[in-house]
């Protein structure tokens, strides 16, 4: 199944939606281009390096890549928040 996209209503302009981690492994490049169809441009992801590794997600910014999304990793620890806006953006 299928990560389901929640999206953000009442926006001026573009669109933003949240999403439960794509399934890894296998299926990953399956999820990705599900993304793609869906009318997804850009992928953010807040995981971190070693929860990538854990839900074998390593290769999603590579297959964002290839599907023509861009894709930008901003791990965050879980019960917390980036360490400065100024490293984010």
């Amino acid at each position: 199944m299928r990560a389901q996209l929640y999206s953000m209503q009442g926006l001026p302009n573009g669109q933003i939606s949240i999403m439960a981690r794509p399934r890894g492994g296998d299926w990953l490049i399956d999820e990705v281009r599900a993304l793609d169809e869906a009318g997804v441009d850009v992928v953010v992801s807040l995981l971190t390096r070693e929860e990538e590794s854990e839900l074998d997600l390593l290769d999603e910014a590579h297959y964002c890549q290839e599907q023509g999304l861009t894709y930008f990793s901003l791990p965050i620890l879980d019960r917390s928040v980036p360490p400065s806006a100024i490293k984010v953006f």
